[in-house]
């Protein structure tokens, strides 16, 4: 029953006599490390048979569970490169270790197991979430640069606008095209900014910068801001500013970003 419940469970089973340096197993471990069935390995054919660059993991595995307080049993992963078929191979290893009267060890015996298919699923599952994050971040570098990118000519442009708005010698109808196009401006500066806050947000980067500000003020901006889509919609805003505590404490630039939103989309 025990070797049919092996069988089923694709598990070889060992035993290592040290003092004799010899090693019995099934013939499922000689499956695993690529030999012939009936083959009768010593230790040194056995590390043999395992990575150059995993070799390390058998000393360190013996080392602690001979070390003093160790409860002598132990669970490591390793490659092993296939003796006749050189074929790489993820094993993993359970084991314990018996002691003799002196505290010597006396036999290790413990079951191997392919575990190959989970390794390429875990070494997959890694390359795409590296994949993931690389794409975030190229990303959030190209929203970045895009953002600074068309930010700077608007600082230009509502310089000159408030330049023009300032002199006295412009005709109504001039003045009323000026102040459309700086509200223009200033939606699409907000815009550029809500870019900038989804990468923020997604990073837990976003700062508030919370201060007393007058709701009615934020409110007014907002709408004038807005007032070209508003317009365009034909949605008429009813304003009521009777409220006698309009203060809030909040981030003035973000709860004008947020009413400016929701009038833009005529909410």
């Amino acid at each position: 029953r025990i070797r049919l419940a092996l069988e089923a469970a694709d598990v070889g089973t060992f035993d290592y006599y040290p003092t004799a340096g010899v090693i019995r197993w099934s013939d499922r471990c000689n499956e695993l490390f690529g030999l012939p069935a009936g083959t009768k390995p010593g230790y040194t054919a056995y590390l043999e048979a395992i990575h150059p660059d995993d070799r390390h993991i058998i000393h360190e595995a013996m080392r602690e569970v001979l070390s003093p307080g160790s409860s002598g049993q132990y669970e490591i992963q390793y490659r092993a490169i296939g003796v006749n078929d050189s074929r790489e191979r993820w094993l993993e290893e359970k084991g314990r270790v018996l002691l003799d009267d002196a505290g010597r060890p006396a036999r290790f015996l413990g079951t191997i197991r392919d575990i190959t298919q989970r390794k390429q699923a875990e070494n997959a599952l890694k390359k795409a979430k590296q994949d993931a994050e690389d794409a975030s971040r190229a990303k959030d570098q190209f929203l970045a640069m895009l953002s600074h990118e068309l930010r700077t000519p608007l600082t230009p442009v509502l310089m000159t606008i408030a330049s023009l708005q300032r002199r006295v010698d412009i005709p109504d109808s001039a003045r009323r095209d000026l102040d459309v196009l700086r509200r223009n401006v200033e939606l699409e500066a907000l815009l550029i900014d809500d870019l900038l806050d989804l990468t923020r947000i997604a990073h837990g980067k976003l700062e508030l910068r919370n201060e007393a500000i007058a709701v009615h003020a934020a409110l007014t901006y907002a709408l004038g801001v807005s007032a070209s889509d508003l317009n365009e919609k034909q949605i008429n805003v009813q304003q009521d500013f009777a409220a006698r505590e309009h203060h809030c404490w909040a981030d003035a630039a973000r709860l004008q970003h947020c009413i400016g939103i929701l009038g833009a989309r005529g909410r």
